[in-house]
């Protein structure tokens, strides 16, 4: 089974979500289809992902940026998990947000503002050791 996965993009996941995540992701994708799954660990987590031109944090705050911009909502809330991990604070997520208003306009920034509203009041938000908030 060691062959399904790309230490790498593991080690990039773990990073963001706590250990055990890459395994978990990537073994449902290798459900789904184990040669797109491969590529995803090769090319973006073992690969974009794991570049280190850009600190981890600036990384995953324009992952955030884009997200909002091209409308992707329903991954935001992963990497607003991640971004935390990473010692992102949430004015700095929020800024980014804002940001997003002179490339997608005001509803883009009122829909991510949503989204993350949503995401501070939910169990989604994690401590340090990757425990769900009470």
């Amino acid at each position: 089974m060691a062959d399904d996965f790309f230490e790498p993009a593991i080690r990039s996941q773990n990073l963001r979500h706590g250990e055990g995540h890459g395994e978990r992701v990537f073994s449902r994708l290798n459900e789904f289809d184990p040669d797109f799954s491969m590529l995803m660990q090769r090319f973006v987590w073992g690969g974009l992902y794991s570049r280190e031109v850009l600190p981890q944090k600036v990384r995953e705050l324009c992952s955030i940026a884009a997200l909002c911009v091209t409308g992707k909502l329903s991954q935001l809330r992963s990497h607003f998990s991640a971004a935390r991990k990473l010692g992102v604070d949430d004015k700095e997520i929020m800024e980014v947000i804002f940001q997003m208003a002179v490339y997608g306009g005001a509803p883009v920034v009122l829909e991510g503002l949503k989204v993350f509203e949503e995401w501070l009041a939910s169990s989604e938000i994690q401590t340090e050791t990757g425990e769900e908030k009470e």
